[in-house]
């Protein structure tokens, strides 16, 4: 059993208030995790990358979050471009700077940093609009790829086909209910030559809030990743 201090987001205090392993103590702090366990204090903060371990839990080596005291996610907008571009980062497979569209505030010079870490410093676009699907986020990039024939789903399977909060959908109907309420982010592949559409959408208090935060904590602590949910 973990001792955590309540957050000042509710939905984060609901999903640690459901949590088996937590203990939810104290007075709030902020929009973050801020944990004891077995006496030393741990936290889940947001978009901190002066912190060794940061960056998207399924892009990252999982074994140093285990001994690390503090562990930095990316927000909202950063979470879902990563999802997208990560792999294609990853796999040194971009050629020109991708196009972002999206309903949700990408912070440029964060994204940037974590690109760069994948392996990727030649940038992007953002376009943003202010469209409002309720609680959904959504994020689309348009890529050019040095390889055509590169096996895309290979590489999203790679990253993503092991975790319970990064999905891929190519068959459902595209909307936003799709994910309403849930922990998960989905994503699809449409693909055209030498050029691919990643389109990725997330609940603002799922895989682009809340329970991203849990999910880094569960792996610091070595719990089920997908606990509470």
């Amino acid at each position: 059993m973990i001792q955590a201090s309540p957050s000042k987001a509710p939905a984060l205090n609901e999903l640690l208030a459901q949590h088996p392993f937590v203990e939810v103590l104290g007075e709030p702090i902020s929009d973050q995790i801020e944990f004891l366990q077995n006496g030393k204090k741990r936290r889940v903060v947001i978009n901190d990358l002066s912190l060794e371990c940061h960056g998207l839990v399924e892009l990252d080596d999982n074994n140093p979050m285990v001994c690390a005291d503090a562990v930095s996610v990316p927000g909202p907008g950063e979470t879902l471009a990563l999802i997208a571009l990560g792999p294609l980062a990853k796999a040194q497979l971009l050629l020109e700077s991708p196009i972002i569209l999206t309903n949700v505030r990408v912070h440029d010079d964060l994204l940037e940093a974590y690109l760069y870490d994948l392996g990727w410093d030649e940038g992007f676009f953002v376009n943003y609009e202010e469209v409002d699907f309720g609680e959904a986020l959504v994020l689309n990039v348009l890529a050019k790829l040095k390889d055509p024939h590169a096996d895309l789903d290979a590489l999203f399977e790679e990253c993503y086909g092991r975790s319970f909060f990064v999905r891929r959908d190519q068959d459902s109907e595209w909307d936003t209910q799709l994910v309403a309420a849930s922990p998960f982010a989905l994503y699809r592949l449409v693909r055209a030559e030498d050029l691919v559409r990643v389109q990725v959408m997330a609940d603002r208090n799922g895989k682009a809030g809340a329970a991203q935060l849990v999910h880094a904590m569960n792996v610091m602590c070595g719990f089920e990743e997908s606990l509470p949910f």
